[in-house]
């Protein structure tokens, strides 16, 4: 899997323009869910006694980056960001499709599911964290 398959490289993008001021739409709504979806899998992990060192790595490369740009961004058109959030959601899961993939096999089959049942070791786990993104 590549990372223009999930969501999140989207959304950090996205905040990256914005923070620069190159798009004049908020994606702190959006950066809120991610990360809030994020959140619930590191739940997940734990409740399935995953090791900690990977949901530590996890939390590092995949919620980190989201939490640093809640930060950087202010609170200011976050009604028309909303707005514009649902449209990029939209053309996300159409590109998604296009892709011939799904947001279940992408985001429970290829990544969760592998990350409940991995057995990795200590040199794989930050290349196995860079190829996917939850």
């Amino acid at each position: 899997m590549t990372y223009h398959l999930y969501f999140s490289p989207w959304v950090l993008l996205w905040s990256i323009l914005y923070y620069f001021k190159i798009i004049p739409y908020n994606p702190l709504i959006m950066l809120y869910l991610i990360s809030l979806f994020s959140i619930i899998v590191i739940f997940g992990l734990l409740l399935n006694n995953v090791n900690l060192k990977i949901i530590l790595i996890y939390s590092l490369i995949v919620l980190l980056p989201k939490l640093i740009m809640i930060l950087l961004l202010d609170n200011k058109n976050i009604l028309e960001g909303f707005y514009i959030s649902i449209i990029i959601f939209c053309i996300y899961l159409f590109y998604i499709y296009c892709c011939e993939t799904n947001m279940y096999e992408l985001y429970y089959i290829n990544s969760y599911y592998k990350l409940i049942n991995s057995d990795l070791s200590n040199h794989k786990i930050i290349k196995y964290f860079l190829d996917i993104d939850i």
